[in-house]
């Protein structure tokens, strides 16, 4: 293998383990939920934040529990759809096709429908921060 696809490989690996996972309903396993996530891309910049683009796939009646990330989370649903919270907004129904807007440390979660969702979303991170930080609803 070359250097380079190795260290893509061991970047996802590492970015993968430090995603943190829906809370589903049914109950799935941190480690079920964490297969479901692929991280496309990430780029550092020296302003000292971070850009990662991340594949979900959410299983149907899964809900990610109350989280905070520290910087913005756009989110576009490819397919499926479900319910969106984000403290001081009316809650959204979102479809395929439709995009959304976290803006940093606001609580937030997703539910989804009766149908698997799949969400591309873009961070905008402040480096060196724990990605999500999870809340008590």
């Amino acid at each position: 293998m070359n250097k380079m696809y190795c260290q893509t490989a061991l970047l996802t690996a590492s970015l993968l383990i430090a995603i943190p996972s829906f809370a589903a309903e049914p109950s799935l396993s941190a480690q079920a939920m964490q297969k479901n996530k692929t991280v496309v891309m990430e780029t550092e910049y020296p302003a000292g934040h971070v850009t990662r683009i991340v594949k979900t796939v959410v299983p149907a009646d899964a809900q990610a529990p109350l989280h905070e990330h520290p910087g913005i989370e756009s989110g576009y649903i490819l397919s499926g759809g479900g319910t969106l919270y984000v403290q001081g907004q009316p809650d959204r129904e979102l479809k395929p096709g439709e995009a959304a807007l976290v803006p940093p440390y606001t609580p937030h979660w997703f539910k989804n429908g009766h149908q698997e969702t799949v969400i591309l979303s873009t961070y905008v991170l402040e480096s060196g921060k724990d990605p999500m930080t999870l809340l008590k609803p």
